[in-house]
Parts: C-alpha cells; structure tokens; sequence
C-alpha cells in the first residue's frame, strides 16, 4: 500500500473538461485544474474564492422582453452603463440608475426591437458613440450632461456610393437643389430606398451674355485637382477677366483677362477657390459676350424621402446636382447602404478613421471615412485623408464579423482572419494591403482586445480564440483558448455576450445560451487560463464592464422568475476586495440596509416577493426569510445587513492520481484520510466527496464569542476526512452560506491500495 502526499497549490488550469478526466500525463494542468468550479473565481495567483454577490440595481425598462448592457466610457474616472430595451435606453453610473426629478428613471427613445438588441455592434470616441445594426441606419449617440443624451440618425456626407451605373437607364431629377424628384426611364426604385442617397454626375456650367459692363457669372467653386473649363465666345469688343475668391466671394482678384474669344483649361491645385468670368467697368465697348465657366466631372447627391412607384421618388438635394443632368442622365449611383441594400454591421476606429463594414449587399466590404471627419465619405480624387472602399477577396462571400485596432486592422468573417493594413505605415485609398492568415472563421459577435491579443468567439459560437501575433513566424495565429474548458460553452449552448475586466484581476466574463456565465482568468504572460461556470436563480442574459475607482465594474442583466412571473433586473458584481468580512456581499440581486440598528423589520425587498432569501447582519449569517408585502422581519436587529438569493459555490478536484513516477493507480482502491486546507480570509466551508458526506470545517474556537460572527481565518487546517477506500476518490470543498471563503492550496495524505 503507497502513502502519497499530492500538492493541489495551484488551481489555474480551472474547470476542465470531462475529456480530460484521468490525464495525469498532462501533469502541469491536471494537477493545477478541476473537474467543478461552480460559483469560484480563480485568482491569477492560483487560490480560489467564491464569486462576489451582486446588488439588485433596477427592474429592465422593458422587464419581459431581452435587455442589453454596453459600456460608455469617456474615461477611466467617468463611465456608464447603458441599458438597451426595446425601443428604450436607460443610463447608470455609480452603482445606480441616473433618475430625473429624484425619482423617475432618465430614458430616451430608441430604434432598436428587442429581437435586434445583441446584434449592435458599437465604437465610442469620447462623448459620442456610433452604433450600427444590418437592419438600421447608423445611430449617433451624444452625451452633453449625465441626464442629456441624444440618439440621432447619422447624417452622413458625400457617400459611400456603388459603383456608377453602366446600364442604358437614366434618370432625371426635376431640380438642382433643394426638394427634387427623381424619374428613372425603367424599373429602379424600391419603397425601401427611403433614407438612400443617390448621387449623379455632369457638367456645372456657370454662363453669362455679356452685354455691358460689371456683368459676371455665378461664381464656380473648385477644389484641389478640378478642372476648370474657361469659354468666351460671339461677337464683342471689350477686356473679359477671370477672378478669383480664396474667401467665399468676398474679395474677387483678377487671375486672366482676354479680348478675343478663347478657349482654356485650369487645373486648381487648393480646396475652395471661387472663380466668375465678366467685363470689369470700363471695360466694355460693344457686342455680346457669352462668357461660360464649366467644371466637369462634378458630381452632387439626393437623399431619398419618399417612394411614389419604382421608376419616380422625391428626395432633398444634399449637394448641389450638376446642371448638366436635368436633362437626364446614365452617370448615377446608387449608395452603398439602405433598408434594401442593408447598412454597415460593424464598425471601429483605426488610422484616425470611422470604419465601417459588412451591409447585406456588400457583407465583405469595408468603409473607411476622411481622416478626422468621421461622417464624411467623399471619396474625391484618392488623395491620401479621403475616403476609401475596399472589399477583400475570397472564394466563398464570408461576412465580416468584427474589426480591431491593434498593431494593424485584424478582422474576423465567417470563414477566416485577416489583418488589414501596415505594421508600419498608413492605410490610404492608392495603398492598401490584406492578408488572410486564419481560416477559423466568427460567430457574429464582438471580440475584444486584450494585450495584444484578440479575443474571438469561434463560428458556432461555442470556442474561443485568440488572435496574436508570432514574432517568429511573423505571423498570425488563432490558437484555441477554450480548448482545455470545451465543454463549458458546448453545453452552454454558445456564447451570446462577452465582455473584460481588467482589474483587480483579467477576467473574460462570456454568457451562454442556456443562462450560464462563464468566467475565464486570463494572464498570458503567467501562463493562466482558468474557467470556471456560474449560476444564479435565474438566467443571466448580458454582460459589460466599464472601469471604476478601484475595480472594472462587472454589470449583468438577470432574467429571474420572481412570484410565478419572469422579470429582467440590472444588477452589478460586487467587490472581491472587502475588508472586514462585513462588508463582503456574497448573495445576489442584492439589498444592503446601512445603520438600521434598533429595527428588525425592512421593506423595500418588492423584487423578491414571495421568494426566500438569506441575510446576513453585521457580517453573521441569520435564518432565511421569506419575502412578504417587500418587507422581511429578523430575529435580532444590526447595524448592517445584507439581503439576497443565495448561492453555492462548490470546488472539486479531478480524480486523485499519485505521481506518474508512482506507477498507474487507475483501477485501483485509494484513500483518502486526512487533508490540510490553506484558506485565505474564510469563516466557513464543508468538505467531503461528490455526492457524499461532507463535513463542516472548524473555524470557531472555544474562545470565541458566540453571540459574535466567527473570525476570518488565514492559515492551514487540518481535516480528517471522513470518505472510505474507492477507486475514483475526488475532494469537494462547497461553500452554501453567503460568507467569505477563499482556498489558497490543498494537501491531501493518501493510500492506494496494491489491488
């Protein structure tokens, strides 16, 4: 018979997969991980703690239909959480809902159906945020107070636009400006090119008959690159001069001037210049003088604002119509987005442009804004801060699925990663570069950065991966990080939110189909990579982080069924970083009353009628109570109390397998008869088997007051442990009481028997 004395010091392999389950040969993880890590949280360090609890914040705007939070973050010291309902936003910050007139929750009206909630994809520069939807025009979302926000369509100019037309199709607006309506010479226009732009390109033509002196044309603007075409033409006798306005028309300076009729072109090489061609005073000696400006290749807008039939529509004249194609013309395009052709589905910042990607009818094709002008699509002459299109090419139409700003551009599709543009230079219409170096593909969902990593969900949406950069293949990678958890988000049925936090800790926080949140500790630069499931009385639903003082703030929406009836609540994680132990908040949908000494009845507890709750009161456990009217009445009064649903957290090892160098235990009988358990700041914990006996861990002395909460204990106890000879033997430490507890190590003594 072989005594062995296993060292668990270490729990940052996490929860591991059943597949794993007698993989003693992969020492460095099936010694450092466990077969449940239910309501645990791992530290970067190894120990393990029960989760944090969370406050009961608000009721949804929208309690039974699907609910969203985002983050808002203007900054590490300043930041909200929004709260997407259904055709609703509501605004947090500070661990509470933002209220106008003390009371009523502030909210604004929004677009979006609840169906469409978790397909939202957002990018934020300080107090804006654009937020995009395949089946909405962009949204814009200003914030200019704590109760002043505003969402608006975004009004975007100059485009994008399709390609032009090469068909024998013309059109014909009935105006240059202003209110226009559009006539198509064939079949077009569809009900849902409402809030389309439709863009249309011709000659400008400024003229003039010149019969006296002082006479001129209307003034012609040109930018850098344009032509300008100079004409005099007939029968005069006078001095014709061409001027120019670096200043709107306010100032003119004479440029040319000319006695015969002439003919001339002018390439402009600066942005705005104004020119009119006339006969200056005194000047004039007879005759008429038709005097013509031309610009070609001008090109002006329509947005689309009403439907008559698909071959006549009206829109607003956006950008001046170049007067050459009032007479119809087959030089049109249609814009890139609209209810018919979809609008862009994701969206980022990168090279100090708006990027936007991914419409229905281009679902590959990505669209960059002006440098620093991030509503302004005008392509122009390809100079190097204008707007560019550009699709990436693959066999099969992958669907771009999320963007990241990183060293370069990485994008997820359907069907593969690729990295978009330079490590070590700018991106600019004439010089693009992308590579595809992946062929995972992405679920339609967020990623998020993390160092220098991307974090993705597979396709299917039950894997994660991460995206990074090897130095020695000068490559990308997309390793599996979910690998050693697979089965997590297997059985969750797939992750429909994901969010990180920082601090104190590296979590990625993922919720699952099924109402699961997984939690993943994650330090890659000490090697940590722990999951681990949590579970609540209900279903969580959404998840998002924002930063706080001392810690990102970890927000969740809660499906719970309250009295017979689901309901949606916005709550918030609290702090793993207490103090005392009374102020450790190990319960959910959670109420603190604060300096209620004196007074054993609290209301306010409406959210959990009918339902029983545990209490805590100056940081001892009190009997459970059950919710009536919103009020609960206790055996004793405190000065604090804690209120909520309780949860269990339970840790348990895999199979207990002496050292490879030991020989094969598989098969065999082992025992386990005592444990020494290194605790950190705990004051209760039961111990045993799966599905077995458990004990109750000492942690009182007879010294202690009893009519005092039990002290927190660090250090080592050793455990007796009361479970006989089997051949699968397993350690569980459950902790079923809303007070701290936290496992630093565990060394258990035990036989295995020689048959």
């Amino acid at each position: 018979m072989g005594r062995y004395s296993p060292l668990y010091s270490s729990w940052t392999s996490g929860e591991l997969s059943p597949r794993l389950r007698g993989r003693a040969d992969l020492e460095k993880h099936y010694f450092q991980g466990a077969e449940e890590l239910t309501n645990i949280l791992v530290w970067p360090h190894g120990g393990i703690d029960k989760r944090p609890g969370t406050y009961y914040v608000s009721t949804a705007t929208e309690p039974d239909t699907a609910t969203r939070v985002i983050p808002f973050e203007y900054s590490t010291t300043q930041a909200y959480i929004i709260e997407l309902g259904e055709y609703k936003m509501r605004f947090y910050m500070e661990g509470g809902i933002i209220t106008t007139s003390g009371t009523t929750p502030y909210e604004i009206v929004s677009p979006y159906a609840a169906a469409d909630l978790f397909d939202i994809r957002y990018v934020q520069s300080a107090d804006v945020m654009y937020l995009v939807h395949g089946s909405y025009a962009p949204q814009k979302l200003t914030r200019t107070g704590h109760t002043a926000w505003t969402l608006t369509e975004v009004e975007f100019e100059n485009g994008p636009f399709l390609d032009i037309n090469t068909t024998a199709i013309t059109v014909t607006p009935s105006a240059a400006t202003g209110t226009t309506v559009l006539t198509a010479s064939s079949s077009i226009f569809d009900a849902q090119h409402v809030g389309a732009l439709w863009r249309f390109e011709g000659n400008v033509t400024k003229s003039a008959s010149i019969t006296a002196e002082n006479q001129w044309t209307t003034a012609l603007q040109a930018d850098a690159g344009e032509t300008i075409i100079i004409q005099l033409n007939g029968s005069w006798t006078a001095t014709a001069t061409l001027q120019r306005s670096f200043d709107e028309g306010a100032t003119w300076l004479d440029y040319q001037s000319w006695t015969t009729n002439v003919s001339l072109n002018y390439v402009e090489s600066q942005d705005g210049v104004f020119y009119r061609l006339g006969i200056k005073t005194g000047n004039f000696t007879s005759g008429t003088c038709e005097a013509n400006i031309i610009k070609q290749d001008e090109w002006g807008y329509v947005k689309i604002t009403d439907f008559t039939s698909d071959t006549t529509v009206t829109g607003t004249v956006e950008r001046d119509l170049p007067d050459s194609v009032l007479s119809g013309t087959i030089d049109w395009s249609e814009g890139s987005w609209s209810d018919l052709n979809g609008w862009p589905e994701t969206t980022t910042f990168y090279e100090q442009r708006l990027m936007l990607a991914g419409s229905f009818l281009r679902p590959q094709t990505i669209w960059a804004s002006k440098v620093d002008d991030y509503e302004d699509f005008n392509a122009g002459t390809g100079l190097d801060d204008e707007s560019y299109t550009y699709t990436i090419a693959s066999q099969d139409v992958n669907a771009i699925r999320w963007m990241v700003d990183t060293d370069v551009l990485r994008i997820g599709t359907i069907g593969g990663e690729h990295k978009f543009g330079f490590r070590d230079s700018a991106t600019t219409p004439t010089n693009v570069d992308t590579k595809r170096f992946g062929s995972v593909g992405s679920a339609k969902l967020s990623a998020v950065l993390i160092g220098n990593t991307v974090m993705f969900i597979q396709r299917g949406g039950k894997k994660v991966r991460g995206m990074i950069y090897d130095l020695q293949q000068e490559s990308y990678l997309t390793p599996e990080i979910s690998i050693r958890a697979e089965h997590m988000l297997r059985e969750g049925g797939g992750v429909v939110d994901l969010a990180f936090a920082q601090l104190p800790d590296p979590i990625i926080w993922l919720v699952t189909n099924n109402g699961t949140l997984v939690s993943c500790t994650y330090d890659q630069m000490n090697g940590v990579t722990a999951f681990a499931e949590h579970e609540t009385q209900g279903w969580f639903e959404s998840v998002a982080t924002i930063p706080g003082l001392e810690r990102d703030e970890v927000w969740v929406v809660v499906r719970r069924n309250i009295d017979g009836t689901d309901t949606r609540y916005i709550e918030q994680f609290q702090t793993t970083q207490w103090e005392s132990g009374t102020d450790a908040i190990l319960m959910d949908s959670t109420i603190t009353y604060a300096n209620v000494s004196g007074t054993t009845t609290l209301s306010g507890l409406e959210h959990l009628e009918n339902e029983e709750v545990v209490v805590i009161t100056d940081g001892s456990t009190h009997p459970s109570q059950t919710v009536d009217g919103g009020t609960i009445d206790l055996n004793w009064s405190a000065d604090t109390v804690h209120v909520g649903l309780g949860y269990t957290s339970t840790a348990t090892t895999m199979p207990l397998i002496p050292p490879v160098e030991a020989g094969t235990s598989m098969g065999k009988r082992k025992k386990v008869f005592k444990t020494s358990i290194n605790f950190y700041k705990t004051s209760y914990c039961k111990i045993g088997t799966p599905g077995g006996k458990m004990d109750i861990v000492p942690f009182r002395s007879s010294a202690d007051e009893m009519n005092q909460r039990i002290p927190l204990f660090t250090g080592s106890i050793e455990q007796t442990f009361s479970a006989g000879f089997a051949k699968d033997l397993q350690i569980t430490l459950v902790s079923d009481l809303p007070v701290p507890f936290s496992v630093i190590g565990l060394g258990p003594t035990m036989f295995t028997s020689p048959v």
